[in-house]
């Protein structure tokens, strides 16, 4: 085909035109077809209302507990009322520090003071000796025991 043919063609379809009937059955099905509605009838289901109200009722109480609350959360703005809240907070930490190391060294020296001590149960000769001869006794048993199950199983 040439460049001229092709022109012709393509006018030709131009000059196309649908049947008068199909039209008009097109039209009324397109007319006929009910468009789908946007509406918010889901909101008014029973989970979606519980939902809902529970959502209110947990808003509502944030709301007045912040409103209660409010007064004491926020810093005045007075620097003599902020130069006193300053000076009682590192008061107050520096308190908790020496308490905390006075409880730490106790504690070092209440387990030193028992490591060194020979009086302490763990430490006493006499009831490791006790124990050591205990030991070898549970020791011989234990061989007495395995011995007799060798025999019974073989």
């Amino acid at each position: 085909m040439e460049t001229q043919d092709l022109v012709k063609y393509l006018s030709s379809l131009k000059r196309i035109e649908p049947d008068a009937g199909f039209v008009a059955s097109s039209k009324r099905l397109v007319l006929a077809t009910e468009l789908p509605r946007r509406s918010f009838s889901f909101v008014f289901r029973p989970t979606f209302v519980g939902s809902f109200a529970v959502f209110f009722v947990a808003f509502v109480g944030i709301y007045l507990v912040g409103l209660n609350s409010g007064a004491s959360t926020y810093a005045s703005l007075s620097p003599d009322k902020l130069k006193k809240e300053i000076d009682s907070t590192s008061i107050d930490i520096q308190l908790k520090e020496i308490t905390y190391r006075q409880s730490v060294t106790e504690t070092v020296a209440s387990a030193l003071q028992e490591i060194s001590s020979d009086k302490a149960n763990h430490l006493n000769k006499n009831i490791l000796k006790n124990e050591a001869s205990d030991a070898a006794a549970q020791e011989k048993q234990d061989g007495e025991i395995d011995e007799l199950l060798n025999r019974a199983i073989f």
